[in-house]
């Protein structure tokens, strides 16, 4: 598939997730010497439509670039902030893309993307250990 800017990448996860994304913020930077722009992409995906929203990249990218998942305690919450760069290695096309689920501390639970996403495994182990999240399946 062809590249998208970050307002098309927004629509499509609007469409995928049928209410289940729960805002969205897009950064623009200059970078390098050449002060080329660059995109940022945060998406707050709600529990439920996090699968759909990972299934929904492969859409987009026939494999999107997994980086880490960064975890966030917030107190009453624990952030999973997902990193991916979408359409990797095309140049001044990459976007970062960022999906954020928020779990309460009451249900720490997140299903597993290592099917589709097999490298994942060590972020989610690392997460269950320092975070205590459990990843299901």
């Amino acid at each position: 598939m062809d590249t998208m800017g970050a307002q098309q990448v927004i629509k499509s996860f609007e469409s995928a997730l049928d209410g289940a994304l729960a805002g969205t913020r897009v950064y623009e930077r200059e970078v390098a010497v050449k002060k080329n722009s660059y995109t940022s992409l945060w998406l707050d995906v709600k529990r439920d439509g996090f699968r759909t929203a990972i299934l929904h990249l492969f859409q987009l990218q026939e494999y999107p670039h997994f980086t880490v998942i960064s975890p966030v305690d917030r107190g009453d919450t624990v952030e999973l902030l997902y990193h991916f760069s979408l359409f990797y290695g095309r140049h001044l096309k990459a976007i970062a893309l960022v999906i954020r689920v928020t779990l309460p501390k009451t249900d720490l639970t997140i299903p597993t993307i290592t099917d589709v996403i097999p490298g994942a495994i060590f972020s989610e182990r690392e997460v269950q250990e320092m975070m205590g999240v459990t990843v299901t399946g």
